[in-house]
C-alpha cells in the first residue's frame, strides 16, 4: 500500500468518534417516507406494493402501524411464485424487527447491527411509537459519503469508465453490483457497498493515493474529502 507522506490516515476509533455524535434521529429515513405492509394484506396486493414502490425491504404491521411484527426482504417473495397462492404466510418469512430508541448515538447502533447481523431498524421515540427506520447504509453514507438505495429519490450513477479497464467507482455502489458489472465475486460479512469493503479492508479511512490489488483488480483512493472516501480508482490488469 502506498500513502501521501503529508496525511495520517483516519483511524477506526476517530471515526468512531464521529458517529458517537450523531443521533439515529438525525440520519435515520422519517417515518413519512416509508411504505409499511399490512400482515393481513393477500400475497397478490403485497407483491403489487413490492412492484410499485421498488423497496427491497419493508417493515410489516398487524392491525395498527405502531404495531411492527417484523421485516419482509422482497427476495423472500420468490419461493411463492410457483405455489398456489393459499399456501403464502407472510409470518413464515418475516425476518425478527430491531427497535431502537431516536436519541441512540450512531456509533452503538453500528455496533449493535454488527452484534445482531442485521442491516436495518425500527426507530421509536420514548413512547414506543415508531418514528422511521434506519439502515447500515444510513450510518454508512456518515463516512463514505451518499450511498444510493430504495429510499433515494434520485438514481446516482456508481461507476463511469475513464479508460480501457479503467474505472472511477462511486463509494456506494453495491458489491451486488460491483460484482455483476466486473464479474468478480467480492464479498464482505459487514458491508453492502464497495466502500464499506474498502474500509474493511483497510481497517481505517485511507487517504488519498493509497491502494492495494486483489487478484487481477487494482484499486486505489481517488478522493477523499475530510472522513468520507469520494472516488475510488479501479483497473482491471
Amino acid at each position: 500500500m502506498k500513502t501521501e507522506k503529508s496525511k495520517k490516515p483516519i483511524s477506526r476509533k476517530l471515526i468512531l468518534e464521529e458517529l458517537s455524535k450523531i443521533k439515529v434521529s438525525d440520519i435515520m429515513i422519517p417515518r413519512s417516507k416509508v411504505v409499511l405492509i399490512d400482515k393481513n394484506n393477500n400475497f397478490m396486493d403485497i407483491v403489487e406494493t413490492v412492484i410499485n414502490d421498488g423497496h427491497s425491504r419493508f417493515p410489516v404491521f398487524s392491525e395498527k402501524i405502531d404495531n411492527i411484527v417484523g421485516f419482509l426482504y422482497a427476495k423472500d417473495l420468490l419461493q411463492f411464485f410457483r405455489k398456489i397462492e393459499v399456501d403464502f404466510d407472510i409470518t413464515k418469512i418475516l425476518r425478527k424487527p430491531l427497535f431502537v430508541p431516536e436519541n441512540k448515538k450512531a456509533n452503538e447502533l453500528l455496533a449493535l447491527f454488527r452484534k445482531e447481523h442485521v442491516h436495518i431498524a425500527i426507530v421509536v421515540d420514548e413512547y414506543g411509537t415508531m418514528v422511521g427506520i434506519i439502515s447500515l447504509e444510513d450510518i454508512l453514507e456518515e463516512i463514505v459519503g451518499d450511498i444510493s438505495d430504495e429510499y433515494d429519490r434520485e438514481k446516482k450513477q456508481s461507476y463511469r469508465s475513464i479508460g480501457k479497464n479503467e474505472y472511477i467507482l462511486h463509494p456506494g455502489m453495491l458489491l451486488e453490483e460491483f460484482n455483476k458489472i466486473f464479474k468478480t465475486e467480492i464479498t464482505s460479512i459487514n458491508y453492502e457497498t464497495i466502500g464499506g469493503f474498502i474500509l474493511e479492508r483497510f481497517g481505517y479511512v485511507p487517504q488519498q493515493g493509497e491502494s492495494f490489488k486483489l487478484d487481477n483488480l487494482y484499486f486505489e483512493i481517488k478522493k477523499v474529502e475530510g472522513s468520507r472516501i469520494k472516488e475510488i480508482l479501479l483497473k482491471k490488469t
